[in-house]
C-alpha cells in the first residue's frame, strides 16, 4: 500500500484517471505514504499499486513505501507493503521502530540502490545524512523494541484479516506463494494469518528479499527449459522492461512476449543466454556465477513445470 503521485496530486475519487492518463518522463516522481493517514486513513483499491508501480518503474522511477504510521504489525502484517505483490525500492520507518519511546528514523533500500553507492570512488558516496544519525540511546531502544516485535506472540496480537478486517488467528502450515509471480512455489511450515470469517489466508514473512533471492537461484538452476512465468520472473528480478531484455537476447519484443505468455517455447540457446544475462546483472547471483553456470550442463532440452518447495527459515529449496 504505497501512494505514488504522478504529475501532481490526484483529486479524490479520480485515481483511475490519474493512472490512465498519458505520462511523460518529467511527470514520474514518487511521494511515499502507505495507507493515507492525514487524508482519513484511506486504503487504496486492490491492484492499484501494481499498476502504479509498473508505470513508475517503466520510466525509471523508484517505488517508495513510507511505513512510519503503518510499520511493525499495525496492519496485521509486519509492514503495510507486505499486503501487495510489488515490493518497494525504498522503505522509511520511524515511530514503530522504537515502540514510540524515542525519536529515531531509518531508511532502507533494495540491493540495487545500495550497490549504486558501493564504490571506492568517494564521489559516489551518499553525502546526505540525518542530524541525529545512529543516536546510541535511540538505537538501543530500537533494538529492544525489535526483540519484542520478533517474538512469536507479537504478531498474534496484531492479526487481522487483510481481506475483510476481522480478527484472525495465527497458525502454521504450507502456503502457495503466488505473490512471487510463480505458480508452484510452496513455502513449508510458516506462520499464517487465517480468517475464520471469509477464509482468507496471508503469510507472515520476514526477510522477503532473501526469500526472493532464493527463488531466483532455484529458477536459474532448474534442470529444464524455462517456462513463460519463470522467464518473466527472472526479467523482473533484474528490473528490465520487455524491450530491454529482448535486446539482450537478440530477439524482438513480440518474440519475448510470446515466450513469457507461453504462446511459444523458448529455445535452449536463448534459455541459457537469458539465465546468463540475469546472473551477470544481479550482483548477488554474480558472486557465485561459476557455481550457477556449472548447473547448466544438467538442463534438459525440454520444458517441464516443476514445483519448488521452500523452507523459509532454513533458506533451502527442493524440486518436487
Amino acid at each position: 500500500m504505497i501512494t505514488v503521485i504522478i504529475g501532481g496530486a490526484k483529486p479524490p475519487g479520480r485515481e483511475d484517471a490519474a493512472v490512465d492518463r498519458p505520462v511523460t518522463l518529467a511527470d514520474v516522481r514518487t511521494a511515499a505514504e502507505t495507507i493515507q493517514g492525514a487524508g482519513g486513513f484511506i486504503v487504496p483499491p486492490p491492484g492499484y499499486f501494481k499498476i502504479v508501480a509498473n508505470i513508475v518503474r517503466n520510466y525509471g522511477g523508484l517505488f517508495i513505501s513510507d511505513e512510519v504510521q503503518t510499520g511493525f504489525g499495525r496492519t496485521g502484517k509486519p509492514f503495510a507493503c507486505s499486503h501487495v505483490s510489488e515490493k518497494p525500492d525504498i522503505m522509511c520507518f520511524s515511530k514503530g521502530l522504537t515502540g514510540g519511546t524515542m525519536a529515531l528514523g531509518l531508511t532502507t533500500c533494495s540491493q540495487r540502490i545500495f550497490d549504486a553507492f558501493l564504490s571506492d570512488d568517494r564521489l559516489k558516496t551518499l553525502f546526505h545524512g540525518h542530524s541525529f544519525t545512529a543516536n546510541p540511546v535511540a538505537c538501543a531502544a530500537a533494538l529492544a523494541s525489535l526483540d519484542i516485535f520478533l517474538e512469536e506472540t507479537t504478531m498474534k496480537k496484531a492479526a487481522r484479516c487483510s481481506n475483510c478486517g476481522s480478527e484472525a488467528r495465527i497458525a502454521r502450515g504450507d502456503y502457495q506463494f503466488n505473490e512471487s509471480g510463480l505458480r508452484g512455489v510452496v513455502l513449508r511450515d510458516i506462520e499464517l494469518i487465517k480468517c475464520g470469517k471469509c477464509g482468507n489466508v496471508d503469510p507472515v514473512l520476514f526477510r522477503v528479499d532473501e526469500l526472493m533471492h532464493l527463488l531466483a537461484v532455484a529458477i536459474l538452476r532448474k534442470p529444464y527449459r524455462l517456462d513463460g512465468e519463470e522467464l518473466r520472473f527472472l526479467r523482473k528480478r533484474i528490473e528490465l522492461t520487455q524491450e530491454e531484455f529482448a535486446r539482450l537476447l537478440h530477439v524482438d519484443k513480440t518474440t519475448l512476449s510470446k515466450w513469457e505468455n507461453n504462446e511459444d517455447p523458448i529455445g535452449i540457446q536463448s534459455d541459457l543466454l537469458a539465465r546468463t544475462m540475469v546472473i551477470s546483472r544481479d550482483k548477488r547471483l554474480e558472486k557465485r556465477a561459476a557455481d550457477h553456470i556449472r548447473t547448466f550442463e544438467k538442463i534438459a532440452d525440454r520444458q517441464k513445470h516443476v514445483r519448488v518447495e521452500v523452507d523459509a527459515e532454513k533458506r533451502e529449496y527442493e524440486y518436487a
